[in-house]
């Protein structure tokens, strides 16, 4: 991968920037590092030999003022202004032992002129190294905005060097950089059952004029566009795409499959796509209403379970529904007991008549904030209480993908990707990704 690299010396340390000049598409995070200047408050120190000092240091914007270490008893104090020799000894302690010793380890205590009213403002020893502890969002967006001059399917890659490892990326365009030539879907015509598959370029065009005036058209394979050959199939109730000759567009326009009634299930049992402890991320985007007209109080929306529980109380690795009662979405994971209590479950209420992007990412190794749920790329719901680690990695073919009880409510569906890991380093950047490719305000 191409790379350049720039120097920078701030502050007494040198820092070497590695700068990715490879194309990208999509969105990419990055981080910026601030300046140390009189208006921090906090800083970040490292201290040679002396790990219990590490940390994040806070101080004020007074002169000479001591820094004390959150977390931790260390201090970077000074011994006050020298005005005879207008100098100023700086040195980082702890207190509680004394140690580091400034006689028997000197590398852990710097002196400097009058001007020194600031721990970094001397060049610091070699024993104490001292960074800003803020760093600033960089978002860098190269998804272009809709242009209706495009070529229909033409590639608007999401999955492409922004975020990898997804082990399920399902859309009806191309999720990576290949200008439209990703597998769609595999769509059989009502009027003679005939079965066609369909590519990412033309998508739309090809469809329609294939299914043809009067006839409907519905997905009997969705194709996985990560690396691994599990599908959806459609098994009790094929969800449609086409209407009348139409492709079906859901309530904002998007081009979605009307889910009523129907099932798809994961083609075949697959090793390795789960994670080893429970931990995943989720992306839905479609048209979830309030459901109010619902036959059933709980419509499933997404079910990824795991061949066994590994340990857990259930196999779920989430269970996604809406409760049309309570008017929430359910993101149900491993840590819950079936049919006893909702422990680890996280709950978001609607905040709008209707959501086109619900995320849901879990992590049982986090102590707070170990499942949460996101709508429309706004975070809306988080527990604690998540814990349980599930070590089953393999999926078997009872993963389910909408719920055939459903005849009366519609969900319309336009991508899914699933990742079997913490995303929420990117999830900012696949969020913008997103709501950009989907127009979702």
């Amino acid at each position: 991968m191409p790379k350049s690299t720039l120097t920078r010396v701030q502050g007494g340390s040198t820092d070497t920037i590695s700068i990715n000049t490879d194309r990208f598409a999509g969105v990419r995070t990055m981080q910026r590092t601030g300046e140390l200047d009189d208006t921090v408050t906090k800083i970040r120190v490292t201290v040679q030999g002396h790990s219990d000092l590490n940390g994040i240091y806070t101080g004020s914007t007074v002169d000479y003022a001591h820094w004390y270490q959150q977390g931790g008893n260390g201090q970077i104090a000074n011994n006050g202004l020298n005005m005879e020799q207008e100098s100023v000894h700086w040195f980082i302690v702890d207190p509680s032992d004394g140690q580091p010793d400034q006689d028997t380890d000197p590398a852990t205590n710097w002196g400097g002129g009058i001007t020194a009213t600031r721990p970094w403002k001397v060049s610091s020893t070699s024993g104490v190294v001292i960074k800003p502890a803020d760093t600033d969002t960089i978002h860098v967006h190269r998804t272009g905005t809709t242009n209706t001059g495009d070529q229909e399917g033409e590639s608007r890659p999401i999955l492409s060097k922004v975020a990898g490892g997804a082990t399920f990326a399902f859309a009806f365009y191309d999720l990576f950089d290949i200008q439209g030539n990703a597998k769609i879907a595999n769509i059989r015509r009502s009027g003679d059952n005939a079965t066609k598959t369909f590519y990412a370029k033309d998508f739309s065009k090809s469809v329609e004029e294939w299914v043809g005036a009067g006839n409907d058209g519905y997905v009997r394979f969705w194709y996985n566009q990560a690396d691994n050959e599990t599908h959806w199939v459609g098994i009790d109730g094929l969800p449609k795409i086409v209407s009348n000759g139409s492709l079906i567009k859901d309530p904002n326009n998007k081009i979605a499959m009307d889910g009523k009634g129907a099932r798809m299930r994961l083609s075949k049992n697959e090793t390795g796509t789960l994670s080893s402890d429970g931990t995943h991320s989720v992306f839905l985007v479609g048209n979830f209403p309030t459901y109010s007209n619902a036959t059933k109080d709980n419509i499933q929306i997404l079910n990824i379970n795991s061949s066994g529980n590994g340990g857990a109380n259930n196999t779920r690795k989430p269970f996604i529904t809406i409760n049309k009662i309570y008017n929430r979405i359910t993101s149900a994971v491993g840590t819950s007991n079936v049919g006893t209590n909702s422990t680890g479950n996280a709950f978001a209420t609607y905040t709008s008549s209707n959501h086109q992007l619900i995320t849901s990412i879990a992590n049982p190794n986090k102590a707070t904030n170990n499942n949460e749920i996101w709508l429309d790329g706004k975070g809306v719901s988080s527990v604690d209480n998540n814990t349980v680690i599930n070590t089953s990695p393999d999926t078997p073919n009872t993963c389910f993908l909408f719920d055939a009880g459903e005849t009366t409510a519609t969900t319309h569906l336009s991508s899914m990707i699933y990742y079997p890991n913490d995303q929420r380093i990117n999830v900012d950047a696949l969020h913008h990704n997103l709501l950009n490719q989907h127009i979702i305000a």
